[in-house]
């Protein structure tokens, strides 16, 4: 299977956070940052496991009518979180999205089940 765009520069956003923490190891702010992106990073490998073979007349919402879409978003939406700094404001409206679309596809996932 070939990763995501978005695990792919999640990925490389860790590895590059974590050697800035090799050098700076009391700084909790890439701590945290490291921490937000693991969950994001877990929350897309799990979306990705549930939706590798979709019904093709799989119908989301309104917002998102094919589960291409819904990919898209959730591409789109890691990349803008991984290269956003730390202290922006917005950047609490970005996880908030990102979480609210992990709930949807892991309830979406259930009723399938």
């Amino acid at each position: 299977m070939v990763e995501p765009t978005a695990l792919r520069f999640l990925n490389k956003r860790m590895a590059e956070l974590s050697q800035e923490y090799k050098t700076r190891p009391t700084c909790n702010e890439i701590a945290e940052e490291l921490s937000e992106l693991t969950v994001i990073r877990d929350q897309l490998k799990r979306v990705g496991e549930t939706l590798i073979e979709p019904p093709k007349e799989l119908q989301l919402s309104k917002e998102f009518p094919t589960l291409g879409a819904f990919v898209y978003r959730i591409n789109a939406l890691a990349r803008e979180i991984a290269t956003i700094r730390k202290g922006d404001p917005h950047r609490h409206e970005l996880l908030n999205e990102m979480t609210w679309l992990c709930l949807m596809a892991d309830s979406r996932s259930k009723r399938e089940l």
